[in-house]
């Protein structure tokens, strides 16, 4: 886990925090934690929180993340 996003597990309630005051902006190792632990928190949990540190909640993906995702990524998974 990164410390650029914070995930918790409270009992029933998983917490997801994105931790990168400046912008809140979401690297792609990021959006993968985050895809993970979401897709995952049905087994452990009956509600996810999403919060931020910063005055900005998030400001989408971060510039400099490099090329574009494949359109897999985008895919619905069942």
């Amino acid at each position: 886990m990164s410390s650029d996003l914070i995930i918790q597990q409270d009992g029933r309630i998983l917490r997801v925090q994105f931790n990168r005051t400046a912008d809140n902006g979401v690297s792609d190792s990021m959006a993968a934690a985050l895809s993970s632990a979401v897709l995952q928190a049905h087994e452990t949990s009956d509600l996810v929180v999403l919060s931020s540190t910063g005055p900005d909640f998030c400001t989408g993906r971060v510039r400099d993340a490099g090329s574009p995702p494949a359109p897999e990524a985008y895919a619905r998974r069942p």
